[in-house]
């Protein structure tokens, strides 16, 4: 198999290939959704805590940003030693882990608990998230693996944005956190599945510092900036949605009932990636191109003069994310052998998606409005696609699988 030159000093401990069965498909996307089904569903948890907890609207923020910054802590962190573990016990571990971060969420036992099952739970979606996208990268068809994790996490978005305001209707806020822990334990049935690999003995005490060199390589590093800037990128104007939307006379309620669409609408971009996968041996040109389409979309959403536009330019939007991060992890397992920097770049990309209501939020502040939000989305998918590029100019692109 080809090997990149920032994997060469590893190439002893490079891992074969994974085939993987239907089940082991089924086990790998599974992991992949539990580990992100929270912060799919977060807009809707906010309203939950403050129920169940009568906290401010900021601190929950501010205890949402610790999840998802541990999150992207743990899973790039994982992701140096992941090739050297048994990856089923530990997403195994991890599921219980988080099914009971759910169950303190929802138990209503106090702030300090409540916060104690925030840092559970980013600990526990990091390491589910690392162990998925590893599998995933280390398989012989890696654009079209992750291609099928976002089609799951489109259709179960979707799912979660029908579910949880009728189950709290009717049992409670807590029923929504219950709903994430029972969604986890059915995941074990599948989990269970996952293709169980380690290091050779003589290779899984090496050093850390041999293990973290791939993440310091300039391509590494190139393409986790990059992931990040796509994650800005296409998430600036979506925590804001609800008011862009205000704007054009759209009420909550029926943005309510649009962001449903739009959750099956982000499942058709990967669809559309693993149907590109098969008939394309160039991923570099269509990261870029799908990059700067979905730039000029958010750049649209946020200066449309009109409902038809807004719409059309968030579905754009949507899709062509949801088109371009397939091909990336793809790019990224073609770089680094064993999945370790398509798991550091997923961590990455929720890094992005970590910090953007903060950048979001600053350029609001600042009196700029809505606006600035789009231009600052044309100019992370511009750099994003600079360093795309870059990593093609150094070195021959590689067969999509």
């Amino acid at each position: 198999m080809p090997v990149s030159p920032d994997a060469a000093n590893d190439r002893h401990a490079e891992p074969a290939k994974l085939d993987l069965s239907l089940l082991g498909v089924l086990s790998v996307m599974a992991l992949a959704v539990i580990a992100e089904a929270s912060v799919y569903a977060m807009p809707l948890l906010v309203g939950e805590v403050i129920a169940i907890y009568r906290l401010q609207e900021g601190t929950v923020g501010l205890l949402i940003s610790l999840q998802i910054a541990l999150v992207s802590i743990t899973a790039i962190a994982v992701s140096a030693r992941i090739h050297r573990l048994n990856v089923r016990t530990v997403a195994l571990a991890a599921i219980v882990m988080l099914a009971a971060s759910h169950v303190l969420a929802a138990s209503g036992f106090g702030v300090a608990v409540f916060a104690a099952s925030r840092v559970l739970c980013g600990i526990a979606e990091g390491v589910c998230m690392a162990v998925a996208a590893a599998v995933a990268g280390q398989s012989r068809n890696p654009d079209r693996i992750f291609a099928n994790i976002w089609i799951a996490l489109g259709l179960m978005a979707a799912v979660l944005y029908l579910a949880i305001p009728r189950l709290s209707e009717i049992y409670g806020p807590q029923s929504a956190f219950l709903l994430l822990a029972a969604l986890t334990l059915l995941s074990l049935a599948a989990v269970i599945r996952l293709p169980s690999r380690r290091a050779p003995p003589s290779d899984a005490a090496a050093p850390m510092l041999q293990d973290v060199k791939f993440l310091l390589a300039r391509r590494s590093l190139y393409l986790m900036i990059a992931v990040a800037l796509i994650a800005i990128c296409n998430n600036g104007f979506f925590f804001f949605s609800v008011s862009i939307a205000a704007d054009h006379g759209i009420s909550v309620v029926r943005m309510g009932e649009i962001m449903v669409v739009m959750a099956f609408a982000a499942a058709l971009g990967p669809a559309l990636a693993r149907f590109a996968a098969t008939r394309t041996r160039r991923r570099v040109p269509v990261i870029v191109t799908g990059t700067m389409v979905s730039g000029v979309s958010a750049y649209l959403v946020t200066n449309s003069d009109g409902e038809i536009v807004f719409l059309i330019a968030m579905a754009l939007a949507v899709i062509s994310y949801g088109f371009v991060l397939p091909f990336v992890m793809g790019l990224a397992s073609a770089l680094v052998s064993g999945g370790r920097l398509a798991s550091a770049g997923r961590g990455a990309q929720n890094l992005g998606s970590a910090i953007t209501p903060g950048i979001s939020g600053v350029i609001l502040l600042s009196g700029l409005g809505y606006s600035a939000i789009g231009f600052v989305a044309i100019a992370c998918a511009l750099v994003a696609s600079l360093l795309i590029f870059l990593i093609r100019d150094n070195g021959p692109d590689l067969p999509a699988p």
